[in-house]
């Protein structure tokens, strides 16, 4: 199960000021079919399209996702493709702090979401670029008392804004993480063709 991108007065209306985040990640995971296992399990499941890929959730991944998470309700991005890649560009305009691991995550994110969905991948990062403060610094050592939490307290604390006029800065810095995207996601399946094709002529 996924859901569309809300807009800023949907979310508000959905996950207001005054819910818990513990009681608005509950919501969410109620809405998008995930659960807190995702926090757990060495497996992590995702639909893309008609398929679901299986991979790796390795521990600095479980870790991250649990910011990530709090970051759907914050924003209202989606749990469908488009949501996907809206909140992993806003996750990069805004910064991971100590979560190296969403730089890489979230870079493949972009890189396809500038194929899919430019304007609205350019328009998330500029959004996260006009943050005022990275949830992941505030989430730097993770808390589970801090669920409980206000949204609304989270919201002013990072300077959460509903939209940013996007620049230059944003249209390029968008494009280069998208070439990172490119060469993280990409490069290790065209290094494996040129080995396969080399050993094939040798």
């Amino acid at each position: 199960m996924t859901t569309p991108t809300l807009t800023p007065d949907e979310c508000r209306a959905l996950f207001p000021d005054g819910m818990t985040l513990r009681d608005a990640r509950a919501l969410y995971f109620q809405r998008s079919g995930f659960d807190d296992k995702t926090y757990t399990d060495r497996w992590v499941r995702l639909p893309v399209g008609p398929f679901t890929l299986v991979l790796p959730n390795f521990p600095a991944r479980r870790r991250a996702v649990k910011v990530h998470d709090l970051d759907h309700t914050l924003t209202g991005y989606g749990s469908d493709w488009t949501g996907e890649v809206e909140i992993s560009s806003f996750e990069l305009g805004m910064g991971h702090g100590p979560y190296w691991v969403g730089y890489f995550i979230n870079a493949g994110g972009l890189m396809f979401g500038l194929l899919r969905a430019p304007v609205r991948a350019v328009r998330a990062y500029a959004r996260g670029r006009a943050t005022q403060q990275s949830l992941y610094d505030v989430f730097a050592v993770w808390d589970e008392a801090r669920l409980d939490d206000s949204v609304g307290e989270l919201r002013r604390t990072v300077g959460l804004v509903d939209q940013a006029d996007v620049t230059a800065r944003d249209v390029v810095g968008a494009i280069a993480w998208g070439v990172v995207g490119a060469v993280l996601q990409l490069g290790p399946i065209v290094a494996v063709v040129a080995g396969v094709v080399a050993a094939a002529r040798g």
